[in-house]
């Protein structure tokens, strides 16, 4: 190593360390803050794990109406604890989790991408950059949603080496707290993996049932009855701008309440609505006409997508996969008819893929670079700190986090048709020789 090159290795390796001071200190401040009273998510579902436990009923009141018995069950044995202890005990649960996802990405990716140690640990910086303000978010749920994320990531890397058993149990878990990561089996049934759509559907119906164990078969049916009819409801609701939880509010990222918003005009009072004077409507559709529009274009990007994704698997090692995945990810928050930004952690896949890929190529192409551009620009710079509530609240009236996620989407279909361009260059490179 000549002279020249020494300060900036001993440059690269302060920063490095600053880089992780950072995420330690983000990791402890978040800590600190339940510490001093517990908050989020986690309340509500430890108070309807504690029903569980006592064998209540869980919907009484329209508590989370939108999960199943499955995940009630799933928490229980957090209620073992008083609500505050709990939190704070399951907490490092939520960076093991976080680590755990990108352990997985990093061997799904090993083989295609050839950064070294250095660039690799920058690439991931980048990737939890991007995704930051949707990590810190769950952390405070203690990572509820990242474990999900990392439960659907674990069954394809088991499918990836060709372990299909604990492949489809892993996905049929994830599917029964939250339907849906189902989509990942409906993909592996689009690309003809029967064996672990099979095992993916079974798990999931074995663990759907299993809270009959505890509230026995006829106390079951009614949580069932009553969780299916409150789902069906909200899925089959002709006005868009209502779901699960009845009127869609401002914050829900989903696609759905995203374009009722800009199709309709949404009432006074409406919890889609903000009171700001830049707030503007647009289109007057009657509610009817504008689900029918929303439902079309939902349909049209999903088959879009299958198109996309067209073509039997030829190796379980085709990176390719991986890029279709991430893409799978991006599509459940855009689909799922309640998505709030803790859920959004779905979104570092994607993240992961395409920093790796800049630095691999020393630059993407400029029609992803705007993309991604927009994504910075709506998901770590236009944060309610920077902005203030009343601001944040109105660009969250306007979905912008929705748009940033449909940008993100486009970026990884993007990086997906490079990998195949680059795929059928080593294919036909090893024809040539």
């Amino acid at each position: 190593m000549s002279k020249a090159t020494i300060p900036t290795v001993e440059w690269e390796k302060r920063f490095r360390w600053i880089v992780i001071g950072i995420a330690v200190a983000i990791v402890i401040s978040q800590w600190v803050r339940i510490m001093r009273r517990p908050e989020g998510d986690f309340i509500l579902h430890w108070d309807w794990a504690k029903r569980f436990v006592a064998n209540e009923f869980l919907y009484a009141g329209g508590m989370n109406k939108p999960y199943s018995p499955f995940w009630a069950m799933a928490y229980s044995p957090l209620t073992l604890l008083p609500v505050h202890a709990a939190q704070m005990v399951a907490y490092p649960l939520g960076v093991v989790f976080m680590g755990g996802l990108l352990v997985v990405l990093r061997s799904l990716t090993r083989g295609t991408f050839t950064l070294d140690a250095k660039q690799n640990f920058w690439a991931t910086v980048i990737a939890v950059t991007l995704a930051l303000r949707f990590l810190t978010r769950d952390l405070i749920d203690c990572g509820q949603n990242t474990a999900i994320v990392l439960l659907a990531w674990l069954g394809i890397w088991c499918w990836t080496r060709r372990r299909d058993l604990p492949g489809g149990v892993l996905l049929g878990f994830a599917t029964a707290l939250k339907w849906t990561p189902g989509l990942f089996i409906a993909y592996f049934a689009w690309k003809r993996q029967w064996k672990i759509v099979i095992i993916g559907l079974l798990s999931t119906a074995l663990f759907t049932v299993a809270p009959a164990l505890r509230q026995g078969p006829h106390f079951y049916m009614e949580h069932m009855r009553t969780w299916i009819s409150g789902t069906w409801t909200g899925i089959t609701e002709s006005d868009p701008s209502r779901g699960v939880l009845g009127e869609d509010h401002f914050k829900n990222i989903s696609l759905r309440p995203a374009m009722a918003r800009f199709l309709m005009r949404l009432p006074q009072g409406h919890a889609g609505r903000v009171e700001h004077p830049l707030y503007f409507d647009f289109f007057d559709f009657p509610p009817r006409v504008a689900g029918l529009v929303i439902k079309a274009t939902l349909a049209a990007l999903l088959l879009c997508f299958a198109w996309l994704f067209r073509g039997k698997i030829t190796s379980r090692n085709e990176v390719c996969v991986i890029w279709e995945c991430a893409c799978l990810s991006l599509l459940i928050l855009l689909f799922s008819p309640i998505t709030w930004r803790n859920h959004c952690v779905a979104v570092l896949p994607a993240c992961y893929l395409l920093s790796h890929l800049a630095l691999e190529r020393r630059g993407l192409p400029r029609w992803i670079n705007l993309l991604m551009a927009f994504y910075i620009l709506a998901v770590p710079l236009l944060n309610r700190d920077l902005l203030g509530s009343k601001t944040s609240f109105l660009l969250d009236s306007y979905h912008i986090l929705t748009w940033a996620i449909i940008a993100l989407l486009a970026a990884t279909a993007g990086g997906l048709s490079l990998a195949r361009v680059q795929r059928e260059k080593l294919v036909i490179s090893k024809r040539s020789g």
